[in-house]
């Protein structure tokens, strides 16, 4: 997880006095409520509640020791004990000592696509034991590389069940073997002790649930615009349907009568059900989706989808929304958001919270003799995520001490919109603002958006940073306070990587996930892909740069291409090692040529971002590399928000080059990646349509230009994980 730093003395002296004035308010601080659901309601839908968890099938491996260590790796201090066990006789045994191997290896089983699975194992210790145990899962197939674990967990003379969840895999997994292993180990610094004994091991697939959905479209919080596509579309799954069963979506009036009726024969897989939504009045309907036999008796349900149709004028008046192909549109104008997340520290400022706009526009040092929102206009920024002690923000009158006004106008005054950090706004969080404590989570919530609500600096809320899976009620009981309460907002949320976008897509409007490979060694992810290890030890591996456009392709198919995607890309020094100009425009292209919508930089923070590199390390070359792409990409805007052309492209010699084209009544601009370790040369484009007529081809920003032959092509080549991007002219 990111770091958030812990406010001065002097601050919590000063917002103190601010949320005093913030509880005397008392309702007035609140969000207003919205408007009842229902006829010409404008309130946000989206899903209403989270579906149940599955149950589990029966376990792919043997695990309870009756029949001996069959099929298992057990070394030295191993063995079967004939005298404990959990159920039936027989356990396996851990005894510390000199050159025990800490692990044992069960048999593998073959991952079966789109399945994940539940790991667990009953285990107990002898008296006085310090030893812990933990689950890992390899792929033995991948490498033998890792793939999830548990924590190290504390053992104790009861018998205990440790259990790893929702084991999910990328489906370019499908078919390896994987691997469970019992670790033992004890506590950092101390010598293992004692006796585990495990039994019951288990790997149970998930079982899907009889019906499930994914609301397509509309794609921002449920909303039906009047000016819009009608077409109410969902992705419908209903894996194990019985014979002569019905896939139904009702439409329900919210408070009212069912008003429309769709059903489909349940499919084996999936199927889009679409819903004619041109003839429903304004206001809120409920999507109930229905399991029916086949004499339309209801098997099964899953939590309803509210849609709201609203007017283009009510539209218009939100500060933010996503359009209908999935790019914000903030003030009115279509962007693709060009982030960074920072934070302001004592290397750049003290306190940093001031009474005006002028105040903080001129007094937080940057980079380059330029202070930070200089640095964000001389960058092109046009998003900002503020770390703390923004994170511990109050929402204080400008009586006591406005911090966030000011800070709004003087973004604003920049074309920088700003997305508070809201993510550890929650009782079991340390980092819970300390103004808060007289507010419940739920009033905090709610203050959260009134504080930005109808703010034209505001873009909305960073809800979630690479969090665990049991932080999700959470997170999706605040994104519906947040939404409900300021339905001109976005909230945006990342992961750690792709692997559980789908089980996160409805607890947020724009989702991404943090691909950085610069420093760090392969996965098994990389390595299924082909890419194997090409140095002897950290940090000294090849940048698996493949990551990028492997994690953002799976992100797009995991919201199915029907929300926003942020990427987040690296500008942060990892393992002694800090992107190149090279890496990072490798990295922005191969997100967008893979359909992200827009990318934040983790950079300008700490002591590993950009600010640790030119005042620690006094290394300035970071921030120029990083002004140099942002000047090459940002003037690119136009295309990028421009939906796709293919047709100008009509083949690509080379399968290892990915492409993305757009245009426009003058010029085709084809981005370009390379998804190879290796140089790749003497790649062929070929041209098609209007495109084929063009005589040369420039490559943006290289100061380079490629002649085309006589059937509309030309060629070029790349370096290892290169970008180009070629502008073709039409006559």
């Amino acid at each position: 997880m990111r770091s958030t730093i812990v406010p001065s003395k002097s601050i919590v002296t000063v917002v103190a006095a601010a949320i005093i004035a913030v509880s005397a308010l008392g309702g007035k601080a609140i969000a207003k409520k919205q408007e009842r659901a229902g006829p010409g309601s404008t309130v946000p839908g989206g899903l209403l509640a989270l579906p149940p968890e599955g149950e589990l099938g029966p376990s792919v491996l043997s695990g309870d020791f009756e029949a001996g260590t069959k099929g298992w790796g057990i070394s030295r201090c191993w063995s079967v004990d004939s005298s404990v066990a959990h159920s039936g006789t027989k356990s396996l045994r851990f005894d510390a000592g000199l050159l025990c191997v800490a692990s044992a290896a069960a048999p593998t089983f073959s991952y079966a696509a789109n399945v994940a699975y539940t790991l667990g194992a009953w285990v107990k210790a002898s008296s006085g034991s310090n030893l812990q145990a933990r689950l890992y899962v390899f792929n033995d197939t991948a490498g033998t590389l890792p793939v999830a674990s548990t924590n190290p967990t504390a053992i104790g003379s009861d018998w205990t069940h440790i259990t790893l969840t929702h084991v999910d895999l990328l489906p370019l997994h499908k078919g390896d073997a994987l691997r469970t292993r019992l670790v033992v180990s004890a506590p950092t610094g101390q010598t293992p002790t004692g006796t585990l004994w495990f039994d019951d091991v288990t790997a149970q697939p998930e079982l899907p649930l009889p019906i499930s959905g994914f609301l397509l479209y509309p794609n921002f919080r449920g909303y039906l615009w009047q000016d819009g596509p009608q077409q109410i579309r969902l992705r419908v799954s209903t894996p194990n349907a019985p014979a002569g069963s019905t896939a139904e979506i009702a439409v329900q009036l919210e408070g009212g009568a069912v008003v429309a009726k769709v059903t489909k024969p349940a499919a084996a897989g999936e199927q889009v059900i679409e819903i004619d939504g041109s003839k429903l009045a304004p206001g809120s309907y409920l999507l109930h989706e229905n399991l029916l036999d086949s004499g339309g008796k209801v098997l099964a349900s899953y939590p309803d989808y509210r849609v709201t149709k609203v007017s283009a004028a009510f539209k218009n008046s939100l500060v933010n929304y996503i359009d209908t192909d999935d790019f914000l549109v903030h003030n009115g104008k279509k962007e693709f958001v060009w982030g960074v997340y920072d934070r302001q520290s004592t290397a750049r400022c003290h306190g940093c919270m001031y009474r005006t706009a002028g105040e903080y526009d001129y007094s937080i040092k940057g980079f380059d003799g330029k202070n930070t929102l200089v640095n964000y206009q001389d960058t092109h920024i046009n998003a900002l995520i503020n770390f703390a002690p923004w994170s511990a923000i109050a929402p204080g009158p400008p009586a006591i001490y406005d911090q966030l006004d000011p800070a709004l106008q003087a973004l604003q005054a920049r074309g920088v919109g700003y997305l508070q950090t809201v993510n550890n706004w929650v009782k079991t969080n340390r980092y819970r603002p300390f103004w808060a404590a007289p507010l419940n989570d739920q009033k905090l919530w709610e203050t959260a958006a009134k504080m930005l609500r109808g703010k034209r600096g505001a873009l909305g809320y960073y809800t979630f940073d690479e969090p665990k899976l049991d932080e999700l009620p959470m997170v999706f009981d605040q994104y519906k306070v947040l939404r409900d309460g300021n339905p001109g907002s976005v909230a945006y949320g990342a992961l750690i990587n792709s692997v559980q976008i789908f089980r996160w897509r409805d607890a947020t409007d724009v989702i991404g996930c943090d691909p950085y490979p610069v420093g760090v060694p392969i996965t098994a992810d990389e390595y299924s892909l082909g890419l194997k290890l090409r140095m002897p030890a950290l940090p000294f591996y090849e940048p698996p740069l493949l990551r990028v456009p492997l994690w953002t392709r799976e992100t797009e198919r995991q919201v199915d291409h029907s929300r926003p995607v942020w990427m987040v890309l690296q500008l942060f020094r990892q393992w002694g090692k800090f992107p190149t100009y090279d890496q990072m425009k490798s990295a922005a292209y191969s997100a967008i040529v893979n359909g992200a919508n827009g990318i934040l930089w983790w950079g300008f923070v700490s002591a590993q971002g950009i600010e640790g590199e030119w005042y620690t390390r006094h290394n300035q070359q970071p921030y120029y590399d990083f002004k140099r792409l942002s000047d090459e990409v940002t003037p690119l805007e136009p295309y990028l928000i421009a939906p796709p052309q293919p047709q100008f492209l009509k083949a690509v010699s080379d399968a290892k080059i990915e492409t993305l084209v757009k245009a426009d009544a003058s010029e085709v601009i084809i981005f370009s990646d390379s998804l190879s370790p290796d140089a790749v040369k003497d790649v062929h484009f070929v041209l098609s349509g209007s495109a084929a007529g063009a005589h040369s081809v420039e490559v943006y920003s290289e100061k380079r230009t490629l002649q085309t032959d006589a059937n509309g092509s030309f060629t070029d080549s790349f370096a290892p994980y290169e970008a180009h991007v070629y502008v073709v002219k039409l006559k």
